[in-house]
């Protein structure tokens, strides 16, 4: 399991502003050797990072409260917790991993991953 490529992603991601929605099909980005990421893929990548976020909100507003020892635990569950979200929306830790690279690496994979995340909190959706 490998948290950090999530976390080092949803710092950068947040912070990104709404961009253009592009219109390719399917994305060219490595997800590892000779792999590209889906649509599908793009999708599901943002609605995980929409509830991780949520979460390391909600957490980071808890560790403030909490004795360094108390910290710990509230790290390892919200590890776990961010996991399950990933395994919910379809990844498993390596392929969320490679995702992130490539959207990390490649601004119109950023672009789009912002406009979706944008569209599912704001419930809305481009036509």
């Amino acid at each position: 399991m490998r948290i950090p490529g999530i976390v080092a992603l949803l710092v950068a991601i947040p912070s990104m502003a709404g961009a253009a929605y592009l219109e390719t099909s399917p994305v060219t980005a490595p997800a590892g050797p000779g792999k590209s990421v889906t649509r599908e893929q793009l999708h599901d990548y943002a609605a995980a990072l929409v509830e991780v976020e949520g979460l390391q909100q909600a957490v980071a507003a808890q560790l403030a409260k909490l004795a360094p020892a108390d910290r710990q635990t509230l790290v390892r569950q919200s590890n776990a917790q961010m996991m399950s979200i990933v395994r919910r929306h379809g990844f498993d830790s390596k392929t969320f991993n490679a995702v992130s690279k490539a959207v990390e690496s490649q601004p119109d994979l950023r672009r789009e991953v912002r406009q979706e995340m944008m569209e599912k909190v704001m419930g809305t959706t481009q036509l």
